[in-house]
């Protein structure tokens, strides 16, 4: 418990007492009007007359805030078990009565059961308003002159509780007809019965009426109305009858109802006592009330009756019931700040250092930021760096990192800036000026969406300024604050913002959902981003000695945290019956993750991107010592297994993968740093520097990085290991391989870059540069070194001691050797052509590759394929390739290709004879894959041969057919509801077909259509299946739209910057995309037969 003198309390916080229960709830951050350099505005959508006879700030992000956004009518979340929205003439409610999973999701649809309203009122939208809110509840009132419905809707209540004065009660059906009530079968007829209870059936099932103030003659008419016979003073409850099983529990409490509650919280040390106290009309130690499972988990001496006595399965599991007034919940609170609890592992420490020296070095130039997000995440990202530096004992590398930073968040206090705070007036709150009409800029920064993401990361980037400058602090402190106060505010009485503004107190985390479009559904898709707003605030309040905002920032931190465990977290082997187990679907359980939890949706789907790796990564990012309370090993190991195909798939995205190895580090850290130095970039919320010191400080990390590959540093000769010949300076800025005179070599002087390194040559004091297409010479021409100059050199596995290959980290091509010796970086996939050199040191030979003869191929460690002649062999790893390959003797013909693949027949597909030649077909297939193999006889019909499947017992077989020279074979790859159908041609050599999962990636750009000469356009129906990959290369969202075949738009979703989209379509299908805000199409793509990648850009 913390006691604070009677002096501190008046200015800090408030104790409150509720039947002998203390708590705290603090006070507010600050109290003056925010100033920011955007001046002040009011949102396009302002709240509509909801609150009326209340000022700003109003709520804007929780469960209710739909009735006072937009026009008012929006169904909202809750209150749970609830969904409701404010009908004309009164509340209307209902209990989803269906559940479905549909492969990805679980849905729990929106249902209106009944509108509970009176007879007097007019229907004018005018006579409804919020009377009061608190931390969790709205009460609600509907009024025409004398006649008043008051309704408390608090969270967790069975019952919906209306109270009347000089009004008479009317209950209308929302779905489908009354066909009994109190007992009596209604058939077309009216029925009145008076008494205290009344049980009534309709489409949605068996409800219970409940006067608490006296006998009540009520008239049920199959019409589907309830009429009270004259006006009525007191108190009626509504409730949902699930099993005639609870109507025991609810009769034996109806009597106790909730008209608020209050939440507090204190602190002992380092755990934190969230309290629920609810107001109670009678007895408070009989009210009945709903928990959620991670109410149950952390509840203290709960009163539970049994779970089969009451029952709500609801998107979050069931709601079963609980006693009392008061809860506590007990969290253990974060004890981690700055870094982690422990120094880096002494094996990761040099290239740790070398890491920040060179990102610290080569901070790019400070420029106006264009939006919050990005530019926040990456203010955070540079700052970890300082806090690193400081960890390791290199100080000196501080100071650089705060003037960057400095320079950076200075555009905040420009006016003239592009993307500047403004104070909105309508709402209360701060807002990227820019969006305040307009939801596209900043993912809705403007009404509100998403504020916790952002503002947490300024607010770490300014903490770390804080922490070092404290002039800084003094002059800009309070614009910070005011970004403090928008999302972690505690009190009522603070005049301008809200309180905690994203935070939903009873469902247990925050919500991402602001009042756009009439602020409807909840929905947060990133728990890590959550969670880092509040670590952003822990900061903040470390930095400037804010005890009481720093413990508030722990308790919402844990909360937070303990929320993604059980609602976004997923355990494919934990039980089903579990009683606080919120998905008994096992498939869902299987999907690992979920992407987004909505008030009646959750599932492992994004907004805007479907790959798993995507889906995983948001909710781990960004990185920080914080979280290593959230990544728990059970559900790290079963992301990485989740994810292991797109983890091993290069054309999957670093900056997701990264933070999926961290999360991983939990488990092996030793794993996780070695997979971690394959990564070429880290995305804006990440660095090198913050993945290897997250990996490094894992509890019991030892050795962490001593198996972990890096570039070789020093000078170095280049020779090919074909002809002997060395890279030669005569023949430089070109390397080429010209002459076996050491004497003549070039030097070159290799160095750190993060997973990688440069290569510059020593006499013309040049990087050497990738070719952007694997087409020309690559040259040491460039006086500075950027993406294109950075390559990861690494030792050939099986290979002996001192084996290399050079990958261009900005194309992923690996260099090899070309005619006449030239150096080319154009190896991407298994060729069977000369691959380059080694690199020698001075003094030293060491070999990069090695020709290619006659192979099999399998993958790395599963030792050789299933289907072995029995030859003897030796192994050395193919360029560009995952797969090694097995020296065969000379008795087994050479491989001389991989065959490329043909989306159709040609027309000389029919063979009846000729060469003979020898074709393998190698399964790589992964699980859930399959492939049909056919060969095209004489009269061009497919004759099946075999099947391949993507399971352990198969992977690595291979199909050895003779063949003719040309004659076609076809293989139709499976995927779920995807076919490919591609076609092969034998050459004369033996060649083989190689049964991989890229046959389902597009393999060429689409040209974008001109909008402005193409009208009246419409697709065709049916056709030939294929595929687009839409790649949002713009800073603003897109939406993508197919259009039908009468020219109507059908909406597909919206692609975020920097985001892309596979959609499955039909040969000739036309797909318009429109960019945020606008309605003419930004361009038009029709669909081809070759699966194709729609790049979308202006120009």
């Amino acid at each position: 418990m913390v006691w604070i003198g009677s002096f501190v309390l008046s200015a800090f916080c408030v104790l409150l007492a509720f039947r002998g229960t203390l708590g705290l709830v603090f006070g507010p951050v600050g109290t003056d009007r925010p100033t920011p350099a955007g001046g002040s505005i009011a949102n396009d959508q302002p709240p509509n007359s909801f609150f009326q006879g209340f000022s700003p700030p109003f709520p804007t992000n929780d469960w209710w805030a739909g009735f006072g956004a937009g026009d008012g009518n929006a169904i909202v979340g809750g209150p749970f078990p609830y969904q409701s929205s404010l009908g004309a003439t009164g509340i209307q409610f209902g209990v989803s009565s269906s559940r479905n999973f549909d492969g990805t999701s679980i849905h729990q649809p929106t249902q209106t059961d009944w509108s509970v309203g009176f007879v007097e009122h007019n229907g004018n939208v005018q006579n409804r308003k919020a009377l009061s809110w608190d931390s969790q509840s709205v009460t609600v009132q509907y009024f025409t002159g004398s006649s008043t419905m008051t309704s408390y809707l608090v969270p967790g209540s069975p019952y919906l509780t209306f109270s009347y004065s000089g009004a008479t009660p009317k209950l209308t059906s929302a779905n489908g007809v009354i066909t009994s009530f109190s007992g009596k079968v209604l058939e077309g007829g009216a029925t009145t019965v008076t008494g205290t209870s009344f049980q009534v059936v309709n489409g949605a099932g068996t409800y219970i009426i409940y006067s608490l103030s006296g006998a009540l003659s009520l008239t049920a008419s199959n019409a589907g109305t309830i009429v009270a016979g004259a006006q009525f003073k007191g108190v009626l409850r509504v409730v949902k009858l699930n099993s005639p099983s609870h109507k025991a529990l609810l009769d034996q409490h109806v009597a106790n109802y909730p008209t608020g509650v209050t939440t507090d919280y204190d602190f002992n040390g380092n755990v934190g006592t969230l309290r629920f106290t609810w107001k109670v009309t009678g007895n408070a130690a009989d009210l009945l009330m709903l928990t959620w499972p991670h109410h149950r988990i952390k509840m203290q001496n709960p009163n539970f009756p049994p779970t089969s006595s009451l029952s709500y399965l609801t998107t979050k599991g069931y709601m079963y019931p609980a006693l009392g007034n008061v809860w506590n919940l007990d969290y253990n609170l974060p004890t981690i700040t700055w870094n982690a609890p422990r120094s880096p592992d002494a094996s990761c420490t040099k290239n740790l250092i070398a890491g920040l020296e060179y990102e610290i070095a080569t901070l790019p130039d400070v420029t106006m930021p264009g939006d919050f997000y990005f530019f926040g995440g990456r203010l955070a990202a540079v700052s970890r760096l300082a806090l690193i530096a400081e960890h390791v004992g290199r100080n000196d590398l501080v100071q650089p990192v705060i003037d960057w930073l400095k320079g950076s968040i200075s555009y905040m206090f420009d006016s003239a800036s592009t993307a500047i705070p403004a104070y909105e007036t309508a709402w209360g709150g701060i807002i990227n000026r820019a969006g305040y009409n307009n939801v596209w800029v900043d993912y809705g920064n403007g009404y509100y969406n998403d504020h916790h993401f952002h503002y947490g990361y300024f607010l770490a980037a300014a903490a770390v300024i804080a922490k070092h400058d404290s002039g800084w602090l003094n002059a800009f402190g309070p614009t910070m604050k005011w970004f403090l106060r928008d999302i972690v505010n505690p009190s009522r009485n603070d005049p301008f913002f809200p309180v905690t503004r994203c935070r939903d107190w009873f469902a247990g985390h925050s919500w991402a959902s602001g009042i756009a479009n009439g602020g409807g559904g909840r929905d947060q898709e990133s728990i890590g981003e959550a969670v880092n707003g509040y670590y952003g605030a822990l900061l903040w309040a470390d930095a400037t000695g804010n005890t009481n905002i720093k413990n508030y920032a722990r308790l919402l931190i844990a909360t937070e945290q303990h929320a993604a465990q059980v609602y976004w977290h997923l355990y494919p082997k934990a039980s089903a019956t579990d009683r606080d187990q919120p998905y008994p679907e096992q498939g869902l359980r299987n999907l690992v993750t979920i992407g987004n939890v909505m008030d009646w949706q959750a599932g492992a789907w994004l907004f805007w991107g479907d790959q798993k790796v995507e889906i995983a990564a948001i909710q781990i990012l960004p990185v920080t010592p914080v979280n290593e309370y959230m990544y728990d090993a059970a559900w790290a190991q079963a992301v990485h297994d989740y994810t292991l195909q797109e983890l091993n798939n290069a054309t999957y995205g670093d900056e997701w993968k990264s933070v999926i190895y961290l999360a991983y580090s939990q488990v092996n850290p030793v794993a996780a740093a070695q997979l971690s130095s394959s990564l070429t970039s880290w995305g804006t919320g990440n660095t090198f520097s913050n993945q290897l010191y997250f990996l490094s400080t894992r509890p019991g990390a030892s050795n962490v990085c001593a198996q972990a590959p890096s570039n070789p540093i020093g000078t170095f000769y280049i020779q090919s290991v074909t002809t002997n010949a060395y890279v030669t300076a005569s023949t430089l800025p070109d390397l080429i391989a010209s002459s076996a005179s050491q004497s003549l070599a070039a030097k070159f002087q290799l160095s750190f870059a993060p997973n990688a390194g440069t290569i510059q040559a020593v006499s013309n004091n040049q990087f050497v540069t990738a070719d952007i297409g694997g087409s020309y010479t690559i040259s040491a021409s460039r006086a500075t070194a950027s993406t294109w100059e950075i390559f990861i050199i690494r030792p050939k596995k099986g290979a002996t001691s001192g084996v290399y290959s050079i990958l261009a980290a900005s194309n992923k091509q690996y260099v090899t050797l070309g005619n006449n010796g030239v150096l080319i970086n154009n190896g991407r996939s298994l060729k069977m052509t000369p691959p380059i050199d080694r690199i020698t040191p001075f003094g030293l030979t060491y070999e990069l590759a090695v020709e290619h003869a006659g192979i099999i191929l399998f993958k790395l460690g599963e030792g050789p394929p299933l289907h072995s002649t029995g030859l003897p062999y030796s192994r050395t790893q193919a360029i560009g390739y995952s797969l090694e390959i097995i020296w065969m003797s000379s008795n087994l013909p050479p491989l001389n290709s991989v065959l490329q693949s043909h989306p159709s027949l040609s027309d000389v597909s029919y063979i009846t004879g000729g060469q003979s030649t020898t074709i393998y077909f190698i399964n790589q297939l992964p699980s859930g894959y399959s492939a049909k193999i056919y060969q095209i006889d004489a009269q061009g019909e497919p004759k099946l041969c075999a099947e391949a499947h993507g399971d352990e017992t198969e992977k690595n077989q291979y199909l050895e057919k003779t063949t003719y020279v040309g004659q076609p074979w076809e293989v139709v790859f499976s995927y779920q509801e995807e076919t490919v159908r591609n076609f092969y041609y034998p050459e004369t050599n033996p060649s083989c077909v190689m049964l991989e999962t890229d046959v389902f990636e597009p393999t060429h750009f689409l040209t974008g259509l001109n909008p402005s000469i193409l009208k009246n356009i419409y697709s065709p129906t049916g056709g030939a299946s294929t595929l687009i990959r839409f790649e949002n290369c713009l800073k603003v969202k897109v939406e993508i739209f197919r259009v039908d075949s009468v020219g109507k738009r059908v909406s597909y979703g919206m692609i975020y910057p920097g985001g892309s989209s596979r959609q499955l379509t039909h040969v000739d299908h036309i797909w318009e995309v429109v960019a945020e805000n606008e309605t003419s199409p930004l361009s038009i793509f029709r669909a081809a037969p070759l699966r194709g990648i729609a790049r979308i850009s202006r120009g």
